[in-house]
């Protein structure tokens, strides 16, 4: 048992209100332990259904020390009575357990946009100088923007070392001890992790493994856990007392009041990071002083989504999950197959993507049977394959622009499968067939593709990803310079060249700086500004005209808006670099409503604001 766990359980065993998102393997569901338990599966790219191998061993028994009911000894869940959101990474029939770290954003975002208030990943992936992949790195901002607390094991190397999402400053970051208080020798550490790490029991704890099992488990993935169910009490025990909700101000509490490392009585005060946990004075925390709510989360609904064709991102690099010695194995079918305890329609995830355009054939058979008819009855096998002849194929033969995988490739990852459904199918296929040709033959570079999320699809290397069910009326593709040229106003030389340096540092600024999925409404209104660039050279006109200079590019939510929309405001802050002293800022708002698959563009509004002396 967690040392002093008894002092909160005897505050609170839980609230259902407390939302923990699971990022984590499939979960054994019918297991015992979580009969009783609120669970919800959320749609992912892995399919909640547990087997036996490791990311579903993996899965249920960090679940279960979260979620265990007490009824089910031997098993007691830390926070049995919070809602848990299943959102599975990671998968039993990979060769590689491992997910990219365009996956693990995309189930950030959806966990934050499903209201979690916690959010625990008990993995990561090493990183040599803790860098994420910045797309991982915008969702773990935005969630702890939206006031999520975001808990992510150091990892089981043994060593020195920085794994992610852990290492963001922005995380909180979970190391293991032994009942000791000591570090456990595969418990990695860093002197990064010293503002941002807490370390946790993480040895020998009982948990649930598929099939009815049960198993003492150890690692830095079960001490994350741990800390994740003690922050939901905390959480709990604010809303009892009628705090506003503040999982970030909660992760703030655990970090103030951990047990600082003593040199004289742990010989490895090097490795325990910023402190250990401490309940009782967390605790005394919490009651005593309350807390400063700087960030409050929206509560939202209670309804969670129901088991159904997930959908989610791919990338090369990959994030595994924490070694738990769950000691799992075998053959895949040898366990019991979980349901979801309740369920609820799962909205619908709007998208607005930019990107190139690509495609997969999904499988070798299908590669050659195409092939076979591109080099009109050649040995395929042997064929040499050629983006000509086969665009040239599929304008004599259409219809079998659907026998392949069309992608929207993000830095030449796939992120999407473009699925066109519906009475406008063939039209779209005749689009896309349009915008490889364009993107081949007369230099292309940009793609925009509004739609739905609705499934996964399999690549030719085994890679999953996202289906997008595109709206034909916003796609778009485009050559940077043409674009320009074409939204710049008509006027003398040198005023047109400046105009059209300044639209291209934007649009390049949009492409490359903030390059996303697409899935939040503030990417969303980001991309279609980026598409909408006639708006962006008015902007950039009335700026230019007075001597002003693109400095900021920021979104943020519209206080202008209709009913039942949802707009955001991207922000344009300009300065006058000769006189940044004695001229005061120019802001520019370009309003988009993203409410609908295909946003529209709303006001263009402009005011001055004082400079800020240069210190």
């Amino acid at each position: 048992m967690i040392q002093d766990i008894q002092l909160l359980w005897a505050e609170t065993l839980g609230d259902p209100e407390i939302r923990i998102a699971l990022l984590d393997g499939p979960v054994d569901i019918s297991h015992s332990s979580f009969k009783g338990a609120r669970l919800f599966s959320l749609p992912t790219l892995v399919p909640n259904i547990a087997g036996n191998g490791v990311a579903s061993c993996h899965g249920t028994s960090v679940a279960s020390v979260i979620f265990g009911q007490h009824a089910a000894v031997p098993v007691l869940g830390l926070a049995p009575r919070c809602t848990g959101l299943l959102l599975p990474i990671f998968s039993d029939n990979a060769d590689l357990i491992g997910c990219s770290q365009l996956d693990l954003a995309r189930a950030i975002v959806q966990a934050t946009e499903n209201h979690a208030h916690i959010i625990n990943v008990s993995a990561g992936q090493y990183s040599p100088s803790g860098e994420p992949h910045p797309i991982l790195r915008d969702a773990v901002e935005y969630a702890t923007s939206r006031g999520v607390l975001v808990v992510a094991a150091v990892g089981n190397d043994g060593c020195e070392c920085l794994h992610v999402p852990s290492a963001l400053g922005c995380v909180l970051a979970v190391g293991a001890t032994d009942r000791n208080s000591e570090p456990l020798a595969f418990s990695n550490w860093s002197l990064a992790y010293s503002t941002n790490g807490i370390m946790a029991l993480g040895q020998d704890i009982e948990a649930a493994l598929p099939g009815g099992r049960y198993k003492a488990i150890t690692g830095t993935s079960v001490a994350a856990a741990v800390v994740t169910g003690v922050a939901a009490l905390l959480l709990s025990l604010q809303r009892r007392l009628g705090q506003p909700v503040s999982p970030v101000d909660v992760g703030q509490i655990l970090l103030k009041s951990v047990i600082v490392c003593d040199y004289q009585l742990v010989r490895h005060c090097h490795r325990m990071m910023a402190g250990q946990l401490n309940i009782p004075k967390a605790l005394e925390l919490l009651l005593s002083q309350g807390v400063r709510m700087s960030t409050t989360i929206d509560q939202g609904s209670t309804d969670m989504g129901r088991n159904v064709e997930p959908a989610s991102v791919g990338s090369t690099s990959e994030v595994h999950p924490s070694d738990c010695g769950c000691g799992c194995g075998g053959s895949k079918g040898s366990c019991a197959t979980n349901t979801a305890s309740e369920s609820s329609p799962t909205p619908v995830q709007l998208v607005y993507a930019l990107g190139t355009l690509g495609f997969d054939f999904g499988s070798e058979a299908q590669r050659d049977s195409i092939l076979l008819h591109v080099t009109s009855g050649a040995d395929s096998g042997n064929a040499t394959f050629d983006l000509k002849a086969l665009l040239k194929y599929l304008e004599k033969n259409p219809w079998d622009a659907q026998s392949l995988l069309w992608t929207l490739n993000l830095d030449a990852t796939p992120i999407y499968v473009i699925h066109p459904m519906g009475a406008f199918a063939a039209a779209t296929y005749d689009r896309l067939r349009q915008f490889l040709h364009e993107q081949s033959a007369d230099g292309v570079e940009r793609v925009s593709v509004p739609g739905i999320l609705a499934g996964r699809a399999r690549l030719m290397n085994g890679q999953v990803v996202p289906r997008l069910i595109p709206d034909l009326r916003g796609m778009n593709n485009w050559n940077t310079s043409a674009l320009v040229a074409a939204a710049s106003p008509k006027g003398t030389a040198g005023k047109k060249d400046q105009r059209t340096e300044a639209i291209a540092s934007f649009l390049n600024r949009i492409y490359y700086g903030f390059r996303n999925l697409g899935l939040t409404p503030q990417d969303r209104a980001l991309n279609f500004a980026a598409t909408n660039a006639m708006n962006a050279a008015r902007v950039f006109e009335s700026a230019l005209k007075d001597g002003m200079h693109l400095d900021t590019v920021e979104v943020e939510r519209s206080p202008v808006c209709r009913p039942e929309s949802d707009c955001w405001d991207v922000k344009l802050v300009f300065f006058d670099p000769e006189h940044q002293l004695q001229r005061a800022r120019m802001v520019y708002r370009l309003t988009m409503d993203v409410s609908a698959v295909n946003p529209v563009p709303r006001d263009v509004r402009s005011w001055a604001v004082s400079s800020c002396p240069v210190r």
